[in-house]
């Protein structure tokens, strides 16, 4: 827990005008310099993003405010992509957090453990924190690396403050909410000069668990209750014939958000 309780910085207090897009950015992963309307939100997973970019770096911040997002971000994997031709190219870019070998069945864990604690009724807000706290701990053990792709032949994998590269940088906030940031080199993309007053597109996927073969999804009892198995194969859950429940509708659906991968994608003017 000490490792994240939490890389403390100094706090810049970064003063602007309303119509000035010049923020001065410390990569620290805490939003303070950050202005609230330069962030856009992806309604689907309810992540914000923001863009910004000086002579020398690209910058870019997002806020992950759902326990179950972060979950599964930090468990499969994110990548971010950068179309300096202001398509949805996702040739160059970064990998972070890094999938690793068998996070699936591990997120399929996370994901009954966590829908447990929502449900059980002995338990109370405070274990429930705890033991949300304890499980992300756990998991921020292995945030330590990235891997820059498309830039050269081979992606690289390297830590996460290499200088001279792009560097990220990560925190919970006092409301558990996890804030990325991410500063990359332009000399990373070799000459940027023709894209002043640019479009350039900026793409983000959060990749969908991977079951194994003989690991299957939580299923509804038909007392309500949860328990293993029932999307075995991919299938379609069967509630017994009877009407769905609010309950059952919102476990299904964020079920389906942790199968499948996510997109969203924004437009940014370079300057």
């Amino acid at each position: 827990m000490l490792f994240f309780s939490f890389r403390s910085s100094i706090f810049i207090n970064h003063n602007y005008l309303a119509n000035d897009t010049t923020l001065s950015h410390l990569v620290d992963g805490k939003i303070n310099e950050w202005p609230v309307q330069k962030f856009e939100i992806d309604a689907a997973t309810e992540i914000k993003y923001a863009v910004d970019n000086d002579s020398q770096n690209l910058y870019l911040a997002m806020t992950i405010p759902t326990f179950r997002t972060q979950m599964k971000i930090m468990r499969q994997g994110m990548e971010l992509y950068v179309d300096l031709k202001g398509k949805k190219k996702e040739g160059k870019g970064i990998d972070f957090p890094v999938k690793r070998d068998g996070a699936g069945d591990n997120s399929m864990m996370s994901f009954k453990e966590h829908s447990n604690e929502e449900n059980n009724g002995q338990e109370n807000a405070e274990q429930k924190k705890t033991n949300m706290k304890a499980m992300r701990a756990a998991m921020a053990l292995n945030l330590i690396s990235m891997k820059v792709f498309g830039f050269s032949d081979d992606p690289q994998e390297q830590r996460l403050d290499r200088p001279g590269s792009a560097n990220i940088a990560y925190a919970w906030d006092s409301t558990d909410v996890m804030n990325i940031e991410y500063r990359i080199p332009f000399s990373l993309f070799g000459d940027t000069s023709p894209l002043n007053q640019k479009n350039i597109s900026i793409g983000w996927k959060l990749n969908g668990v991977e079951f194994s073969s003989n690991s299957s999804g939580p299923t509804e009892s038909s007392n309500g209750g949860r328990r293993g198995g029932g999307f075995s194969g991919g299938g379609r859950r069967n509630f017994g014939g009877g009407s769905e429940s609010q309950d059952s509708r919102s476990f299904r659906e964020n079920f389906e958000n942790m199968r499948k991968d996510q997109r969203f994608w924004t437009k940014y003017t370079m300057r």
